[in-house]
């Protein structure tokens, strides 16, 4: 068995705070995987920061730099006026529970979205390409997963795969996706994963990280999982698009907390142990589920949301980011960011079973 991590750290040009946090993280050999959003005003100085990091430390091939889709948090950088894509004159995006119901009319943007996609992707591109260095387009993913998993949004981005190919590592061939499901939904029908997992969560009494998507957990609590898993082994695999395996929103990290009472604060639960154990069942439930083959490399991504402690101004700064989970911002990004420069978390990535992948290595 070998198992691959792709290590992703999400939301790279929200605020300083969260850049400072992944820049350090890289630095530290801990996170190979990038999620740049381009919506902001300072997304292009901070993307042009991380590339010229990543130049200097020669780790242009070494880490992937993908572009995180949104269309659910801040403001759209396309102008649009009949309110299908913004909620207001200030361009801000409506929220993910906007797209997460059953109300198709909502759905009705899907030409907008499309624009404001391209034009995302065309500022990351031309951004690089600012400052001379040759860095590839690693892959695509979508703030809280949104355009993925709504399959009338998810044949844009795979659209989006096939238009921008030939500016992957590996021209000709789709630029690789995240996967829709995080693992726990994708393989709670497989017997033996489902007790481990249990067990796993037994003595959590807290879970702020689904406090933090808690409009994403109720709207696929609500949504067809066999139309979610159609996605990504339907109409991204039928067309030849790549995804990782599995996907972790850091279900054994900071996501979790146990309560002290007496208005103490809670303290952080690390499940990097029980993750290790797990290794070898959700191999054998991937070959089971037909992902892999036995003997196959098996790439789990697992997506963390890290930041350091920000100062007065860029609290302010998020405070106004509509869309934006400000008190996770603020209190529980800390909490994860120490987590994986723990010795605990060196353990996994020194697994002899273990090491690090990205999405391009997918196409190779």
């Amino acid at each position: 068995m070998a198992y691959k991590l792709i290590i992703t750290a999400d939301d790279y040009g929200i605020n300083r705070a969260v850049d400072d946090a992944i820049i350090n993280a890289i630095d530290l050999g801990l996170i190979n995987s990038v999620t740049v959003l381009m919506n902001f005003e300072r997304s292009v100085p901070a993307l042009k920061r991380l590339v010229r990091f990543l130049d200097r430390r020669g780790w242009v091939d070494k880490v992937g730099v993908g572009i995180h889709l949104n269309v659910v948090t801040g403001k759209a950088i396309t102008t649009t006026h009949n309110g299908l894509l913004v909620k207001n004159d200030l361009g801000d995006f409506y929220t993910s529970a906007h797209y997460f119901n059953s109300d198709n009319k909502k759905l009705l943007n899907q030409i907008q979205i499309n624009r404001e996609l391209y034009a995302q992707v065309d500022l990351f591109l031309t951004s690089i390409e600012d400052t001379g260095i040759d860095v590839p387009l690693d892959h695509f993913t979508s703030q809280f997963n949104a355009l993925h998993n709504i399959d009338k949004f998810a044949v844009v981005v795979g659209s989006l795969s096939y238009y921008y190919s030939a500016h992957g590592k590996y021209p000709g061939k789709p630029i690789p996706l995240r996967r829709p499901l995080p693992v726990g939904m994708e393989l709670k029908d497989i017997r033996g994963v489902t007790r481990m997992w249990r067990e796993t969560r037994k003595y959590i009494t807290r879970d702020i990280f689904n406090k933090q998507l808690g409009e994403l957990t109720f709207a696929l609590g609500n949504l067809n999982r066999a139309e979610l898993l159609e996605v990504a082994d339907g109409i991204f695999k039928y067309n030849g698009i790549v995804c990782p395996h599995l996907m972790f929103f850091s279900f054994f990290a900071s996501g979790y907390f146990i309560e002290r009472g007496d208005n103490n604060p809670p303290v952080p639960v690390s499940k990097i142990g029980q993750l290790i154990q797990l290794l070898p069942a959700f191999y054998e439930a991937s070959i089971s589920s037909g992902k892999i083959n036995d003997g196959d490399d098996l790439y789990i991504e697992v997506v963390h949301h890290i930041g350091r402690l920000p100062n007065p101004d860029e609290l302010m700064e998020a405070s106004e980011i509509s869309g934006f989970n400000f008190e996770y911002f603020e209190t529980y990004r800390k909490y994860e960011y120490d987590l994986i420069r723990s010795s605990e978390y060196r353990v996994l990535l020194n697994h002899p079973e273990v090491s690090m992948g990205n999405y391009s290595d997918m196409n190779a």
